[in-house]
């Protein structure tokens, strides 16, 4: 056993080498991961018309009763307007030693995704007035 102390360089050594145009993960340059204008516009469209209903299915039998659904069986297009999970452990009913599962799910903001399309498409304009003094003077030929 070696004296030094130092990170995992070692693992990453045995990595294979990566091809041109390759990132490390084996993921290519031009993949869907790609950033646009269209894929920009295409994120805030599912933010700004997303259906909170999608997050849920109906139990069967029941008018008004709903269980979240599984993350893998929601549609990309409702996954992708998940921020966080959140998922705690804990006893809500005191004295019946049962430990109840508590799921968080944070969505991201629709306004401001609203928002930022209406800039986007020039339905909103957003004025700034500056204030202020500019002073001007000519130099004559006299002055240095």
């Amino acid at each position: 056993m070696s004296g030094k102390k130092g990170g995992n360089s070692g693992a990453r050594n045995l990595l294979p080498p990566n091809k041109p145009g390759e990132r490390r993960g084996g993921r290519q340059k031009g993949s869907r991961n790609k950033l646009s204008e269209a894929r920009v516009e295409e994120e805030l469209r599912r933010i700004a018309l997303m259906d909170p209903l999608a997050l849920f299915q109906r139990v069967h039998g029941t008018r008004r009763a709903f269980t979240l659904r599984e993350i893998a069986d929601m549609d990309p297009e409702v996954r992708a307007c998940i921020a966080s999970v959140k998922v705690k452990t804990e006893n809500l009913t005191t004295g019946d030693n049962k430990q109840d599962q508590t799921v968080e799910i944070r969505l991201w903001n629709k306004v401001n995704a609203l928002e930022l399309c209406a800039k986007h498409f020039g339905w909103l304009t957003e004025n700034v007035a500056h204030t202020g003094e500019v002073a001007f003077r000519w130099k004559t030929k006299d002055e240095p």
